[in-house]
């Protein structure tokens, strides 16, 4: 069985996160919020598990690329 790999947020990666819960906090209710953070952990957990399915940046050939929908 598989380990599950860590997940290491970038500062970029972190700044847009915070920014995108305060706009969901300032302009939308608190279901989108919960939907936002509920997708969040599910790309994570998939990242986690098999992060050959997410693209690695085209700058950093170590670092790969998960966008919340």
């Amino acid at each position: 069985m598989a380990t599950d790999m860590e997940v290491i947020w970038t500062a970029k990666a972190k700044i847009t996160y915070f920014k995108v819960l305060e706009y969901l906090d300032t302009n939308w209710s608190k279901k989108e919020d919960i939907q936002f953070n509920q997708r969040k952990n599910i790309v994570i957990n998939a990242l986690r598990r098999n992060p050959g399915i997410f693209p690695f940046l085209e700058t950093h050939k170590n670092i790969r690329r998960a966008i919340c929908w």
